[in-house]
């Protein structure tokens, strides 16, 4: 669930389930800012680069999961993590 005025979107993870995740919350709702973190840094920078000409909206690769979600209106977890992502 989310505000229908969402425009802020955090993505935990950044492989298929997460650039997937990403490109179908942009046709739902009017993100104008995504940021996205990986436990790869390498990973969360290429799919930022990548995601931003694909959706229009800004992305950003944030430093860790915490700086990812700060301000997000959704939160997207797509990892296998079994541990607290967000403390």
């Amino acid at each position: 669930m989310a505000k229908k005025d969402s425009k802020e979107v955090a993505i935990i993870g950044a492989g298929v389930v997460g650039r997937m995740s990403l490109l179908a919350i942009c046709e739902l709702f009017d993100i104008k800012k995504a940021r996205v973190s990986d436990i790869r840094e390498e990973s969360s920078i290429k799919f930022s680069q990548e995601m931003e000409i694909k959706t229009g909206v800004e992305v950003i690769s944030a430093k860790s999961n915490m700086d990812a979600v700060m301000d997000a209106d959704i939160i997207v977890t797509a990892t296998i993590a079994n541990e607290p992502l967000v403390m």
